[in-house]
């Protein structure tokens, strides 16, 4: 036991030490020729590498002080003060056989930035013509004209199309950044992962999912699919958690926007920003856009008294709610055959501005977890970790868990899993303490099963009982009845 604990120790130590200069260099490298592809534009290619380095982009940006073509200007003039002449970044190439410049002194010239959408060796290969859900396949081949014209229509039927064109320059930088909020990766979350809430899911299949599959079923003035929808209900019941289903299940672009995604502390910009969200929502139609805490964004809307009994809103602020209205529902803004979804999910229902509500045809209540949700639950989180919990625990921890919602009963089995985690964490500082300078190194190089370490101690009823009393619902019966309350008012399902 103190053997593998102290290799356990000994090997997390040398593997930071060895790969983190390694992995540091390779991941600014990433960052860099990631951040200049969005920047020209290039976001099919930006979306394929990011696809196949792991995840690694997804937890790194650029720094606001170096950029790609900075450091090849640097690295330029270090590189002329060392060896006396310049680099040579790129070369041209002959049938794919890499050809040796006749001077490297001189300047290249002729090398200029290849494009990869028109680059010859690219070509796009899809299995259905119609499914723009799959990645485009980078492979070598030795005809560049029949390649290219594959890559440009892989390019037409991918989901993330470039910006369109604008008349107004201003507008056109709005685009480009506003293009950034498409989400560029699957979240991965589908509709069998979410416990209960029948009602939200077939809304939200209603209005998105299947009017693409089946369009022929939704035509004529009744029959158009939903245009809007409201989720909401006290925190952590899995508001979010719908929307990241939804944008799994969907094929089209699907906007993720917060409040800092369309407010400008420039005069007029908001507004713009407003109205190059839903013109790029319909450019890339389907579409859906999901508003996250909406209450944030379109609260309700105060009136301009000048007694000052009561609170004037800034016209800034009117501004944008009045321009993301009448892009939701206004005079010729919408197209038959443009179909664009606005999803909002909200805590606070009540301060929503009475517009909105009737713009989001479908105002849904996603209530805390049943009995039979929250033991669904437990089992979930619990399938890959070791225990020895039989039914009829799992059936009395969910009924001792009757105000706990989706968050907190995941809160509370992360609890329970720690409990092994800490007795092992115990111990192991304990042997560090006790151990001496030989004992140390004798152990250093032996292997450790980590998997078996914690089938050593499983999660028990009494660890769930110790984790109950650290863990607190983060609601109350109270806060569940205000909402019930504004839905039978409001509610629409």
């Amino acid at each position: 036991m103190s053997a593998s604990l102290l290799a356990l120790k000994a090997s997390s130590r040398s593997r930071h030490l060895q790969e983190q200069a390694t992995s540091d260099l390779n991941r600014d490298c990433l960052v860099l020729i990631n951040s200049f592809l969005k920047e020209q534009g290039l976001y099919d290619v930006s979306s394929l590498l990011e696809s196949q380095t792991s995840n690694i982009l997804n937890y790194s940006e650029k720094c606001e002080n170096i950029d790609l073509p900075i450091v090849l200007s640097e690295y330029k003039l270090f590189y002329e003060m060392k060896h006396g002449k310049q680099p040579v970044y790129s070369r041209k190439t002959v049938d794919g056989k890499r050809r040796k410049p006749q001077n490297s002194t001189r300047p290249a010239k002729t090398a200029t930035a290849v494009n990869p959408r028109r680059q010859p060796l690219l070509s796009a290969r899809f299995d259905d013509p119609k499914d723009t859900t799959q990645i485009l396949e980078v492979t070598g081949n030795n005809e560049p004209e029949s390649n290219a014209k594959a890559v440009e229509k892989a390019v037409e039927n991918t989901i993330i199309k470039p910006v369109p064109k604008f008349d107004d320059p201003e507008l056109q930088a709005l685009a480009a950044s506003m293009q950034r909020e498409i989400l560029q990766e699957s979240p991965n979350v589908e509709w069998c992962d979410i416990v209960g809430l029948d009602d939200a899911k077939r809304i939200l299949k209603e209005a998105v999912v299947i009017p693409v599959k089946f369009p022929e079923l939704f035509t004529g003035p009744l029959l158009k699919p939903w245009r809007g929808a409201l989720l909401f209900g006290i925190p952590g019941t899995g508001k979010t958690l719908l929307a990241k289903a939804l944008a799994t299940e969907t094929r089209g672009a699907f906007f993720s926007i917060s409040s800092s995604s369309v407010t400008s502390k420039f005069r007029g910009d908001s507004e713009k920003l407003i109205r190059v969200l839903f013109e790029l929502a319909r450019y890339h139609a389907p579409t859906t856009i999901f508003f996250d805490e909406i209450d944030a964004i379109l609260g309700q809307r105060s009136g301009s008294s000048s007694s000052g009994a009561e609170r004037v809103e800034h016209e800034g602020s009117r501004r944008m709610k009045t321009e993301l209205l009448i892009e939701m529902d206004g005079l010729g803004k919408h197209d038959n055959d443009k179909h664009v979804f606005v999803l909002c999910a909200t805590n606070l229902p009540w301060d929503l501005d009475s517009a909105l509500l009737r713009r989001l045809e479908k105002r849904i209540l996603v209530p805390p977890p049943c009995d039979i949700a929250r033991k669904a639950m437990l089992e979930k989180h619990l399938s890959h970790y070791a225990h020895d919990l039989t039914v009829n625990d799992f059936e009395a921890i969910s009924m001792s868990t009757e105000f706990f919602t989706g968050s907190d009963i995941m809160l509370l089995c992360k609890e329970a899993a720690m409990m092994p985690v800490r007795i092992i964490l115990e111990k192991l500082e304990s042997m560090n303490a006790a151990e001496d300078g030989h004992n140390s190194g004798k152990h250093r190089h032996q292997v450790t099963n980590i998997q078996g370490l914690l089938k050593r101690y499983p999660i028990t009823m009494d660890v769930f009982s110790k984790s109950l009393d650290r863990t607190r619902p983060s609601t109350c019966a109270k806060d569940s009845l205000r909402y019930v309350e504004w839905e039978k008012k409001h509610g629409s399902t």
